[in-house]
């Protein structure tokens, strides 16, 4: 019996193997295998949720000026003037619908990959193998974690392949064929990918050392070689002067957040620059060599019972094993180990690449490991990284399976890392839609010049200027002007002094060209827990809300309702937003928050027989509350009574704040009417510590 398992499952194993060459072998015959491949890794660490992102961080902005029809080149004119270009282009192109942004940014980096590797294979044609494994670790390193921010990083990437095509021209240009036409693309790609952005700024240095590798294989005089570097780099170092030029000395930012810091520093305390910088240094090295690596194998994140985790670590199996398959095919018996001049040349060069990648982000006295966006820095270094990583698995390990077999298995972690970063989006991309319905259907419409307030960030990758954003791109009506109507404010990093607030001071918000204004009374406050519970807005009905944190109590005076709208004036975009969510518990808890607002008991009575018809309850029971106050006011205490049983079974603890809701409702009636007395009857039976005043 145990035989005859094991010949089925080699049977098995041998079909599948037959099958997987088969395939391989047709596609390298079409000069297709090797992109094709790329392209599924990038898909395993990148495309797997792409249909359950949405937008983050940087996105909201250009999705709102997509939305309202502003000026890109308006916009981006405080910062990086040329760089409007790349959403003048795509915008039309993708819209604002989310999957067009992933699925585009996914392709960016494989081609990015594609212009890495066209590059590699230049310097190197004779080592096919190493440039491959090279190309793959360069699409999956895992130093940068942002992918999913896919509109932001588009413009990122885009530079990043402006880039590659022009170095890949120039050093196709050295050759005999179609010298004109890549020299052609180079100049102009170069010119394009050095006025977008300056992130890649500091790779220029790497094109006469590029230029000296690929001159050697048909130039053996050392003094010609120098001479036709230096005459073949010069257009390049024109061109890269010139943008310096131009972007320091002719353009005039109203405030330029990329100033050239660390000149300063150095002019003020030159010993403590040069130690600081000597510090992040050493930092950001170690951590994209080093330490990046631990994100891919965290020994807490080894948990069967979570099935996310299960098929992350499958993933990584998955990729691990068929990266090495992939390598075992391309495996050529011509090409020869790899020597101690190419590993030390390219161990060289990708030294050299790591640190001229990080100059732009040392010079403005940035580094990877500080701040929650910062390893966007580490993007021009990961060309770098790739080939250093490669050389050292080289040079000390000899045998070339244990090379491929290594690689295999650091491209399959990378990749689970990357997966299971991309989960951590769709998650917040769930809170997101969560909040921005909830609060539509709490607040069908808000009145122009509104301030929200919340308790810190409502989300975990959407701070509080790209939430303002999506605040606009969820309510505002306006098109063509970049006064917003609409903005969020974190209570404790803005306003900790609430007795400013309280004098009706003026709101004035600017970011670039996108401004805010407002008075402090005209505001609405927002709640939201990450735990499945219901966006709460607070209205001048909660001031005495026992639940409520310290923060919003005092800054209840500030609480006004009359912001809010009960009338729907629109619905939110499903290309953004995703479509209207099922009516479930938080849906009816927030129509009965504004029937509420409105003192519409009755349509909280219907609304609590309903949902308790369809089964729902709350996460929170301080969320029955609404239901109890409904059904009070329309006489049916026996309903309220039942809510009361439900929300003590559920959190004892909440007691305090149930008294307080009974108290409240006392109040509404005469001491010695028929009502008050019912009430009286469910305060003693509820225990509540005194009599109602």
């Amino acid at each position: 019996m145990i035989r005859d398992f094991k010949k089925i499952i080699g049977a098995f194993v041998k079909i599948i193997k037959n099958l997987f060459h088969s395939i391989m072998s047709n596609l390298d015959r079409k000069g297709l295998l090797f992109p094709v491949a790329l392209l599924l890794i990038c898909i395993s660490a990148y495309g797997i949720l792409v249909t359950k992102l949405g937008y983050y961080f940087d996105d909201w902005p250009v999705i709102l000026m997509i939305k309202s029809r502003l000026n890109f080149w308006e916009f981006y004119k405080f910062d990086r003037p040329f760089s409007a270009w790349t959403f003048v282009v795509t915008a039309p192109l993708l819209g604002i619908n989310p999957f067009n942004w992933h699925i585009f940014t996914l392709l960016l980096r494989w081609l990015t990959g594609l212009g890495a590797y066209w590059t590699l294979i230049q310097l190197w044609p004779r080592k096919k193998r190493e440039v491959v494994l090279m190309t793959c670790l360069f699409v999956v390193y895992p130093a940068f974690w942002q992918q999913s921010i896919a509109v932001a990083y588009s413009q990122h990437f885009i530079t990043y392949l402006l880039y590659f095509i022009s170095i890949g021209s120039m050093l196709a240009a050295t050759g005999k064929k179609h010298r004109a036409l890549f020299w052609s693309i180079s100049l102009f790609t170069t010119g394009m990918h050095l006025l977008t952005m300056e992130y890649f700024w500091g790779l220029e240095l790497l094109r006469p050392v590029l230029l000296w590798i690929v001159l050697a294989q048909n130039e053996a005089d050392v003094k010609k070689r120098i001479k036709r570097t230096i005459k073949t780099w010069l257009p390049f170092l024109i061109i890269f002067i010139g943008v310096i030029i131009w972007r320091y000395l002719i353009v005039k930012l109203p405030e330029d957040p990329n100033s050239l810091v660390i000149f300063k520093l150095l002019s003020d305390d030159p010993i403590s620059a040069l130690l600081g910088l000597s510090q992040t240094i050493i930092k950001d090295v170690s951590y994209l060599l080093i330490t990046g690596w631990y994100k891919t194998f965290q020994i807490d994140l080894i948990d069967l019972g979570v099935p996310y985790l299960v098929l992350a670590w499958l993933l990584v199996a998955i990729v691990s094993v068929l990266s090495y398959f992939f390598f075992r095919f391309r495996e050529s018996n011509e090409e020869q180990a790899g020597n101690s001049s190419w590993t030390k040349q390219a161990l060289l060069l990708g030294a050299i690449a790591i640190i001229a990648g990080m100059l732009p982000g040392w010079m403005v006295n940035r580094q990877i490991t500080v701040g929650m966006y910062s390893d966007r820095i580490a993007i021009p270094a990961l060309f770098g990284a790739s080939i250093v990583l490669v050389s050292i698995i080289s040079i000390l390990i000899n045998s070339h399976k244990n090379q491929i077999i290594l690689v295999g298995i650091l491209i399959g972690l990378a990749a689970g890392a990357h997966f299971r970063t991309a989960n951590d989006y769709r998650w917040d991309w769930v809170d997101q839609q969560r909040v921005l319905w909830q609060l539509y259907w709490r607040a069908p419409t808000i009145q122009e010049n509104t301030a929200f307030f919340s308790d810190g960030g409502l989300f975990k990758y959407t701070g509080d200027y790209p939430t303002s954003t999506a605040l606009n791109v969820l309510y505002s009506q306006r098109m063509n002007s970049f006064e917003q109507p609409y903005w969020l404010l974190e209570l404790d990093d803005y306003y900790k002094d609430y007795g400013v607030l309280l004098e009706n001071t003026k709101i004035d918000i600017n970011i670039r060209n996108i401004a805010y204004s407002g008075l402090a009374k005209d505001s609405v406050f927002l709640d939201y827990i990450k735990d499945g519970s219901c966006l709460k807005v607070y209205t001048e009905l909660d001031a005495d809300n026992l639940v409520m944190l310290d923060l919003f109590r005092r800054a209840a005076p500030l609480f006004n309702s009359t912001r809010i709208i009960p009338e729907n004036s629109f619905v939110p975009d499903p290309a953004v937003f995703g479509p209207e969510p099922a009516h479930t518990w938080c849906y009816y808890f927030e129509k009965a928050e504004l029937a509420r607002q409105q003192a519409q008991w009755q349509t909280i009575a219907d609304l609590g027989n309903q949902l308790m018809k369809e089964g729902y309850g709350a996460i929170r029971p301080v969320e029955w509350f609404p239901f109890i106050e409904g059904y009070v006011h329309t006489g049916n205490m026996e309903q309220a009574e039942q809510i009361n049983f439900r929300v003590i079974e559920k959190d004892e603890e909440v007691l305090p704040q149930l008294c307080a809701v009974w108290e409240n409702l006392a109040g509404h009636y005469p001491e010695n009417s028929d009502k008050n007395m019912k009430i009286s009857q469910v305060w003693q039976s509820l225990s509540c510590p005194l009599e109602i005043p």
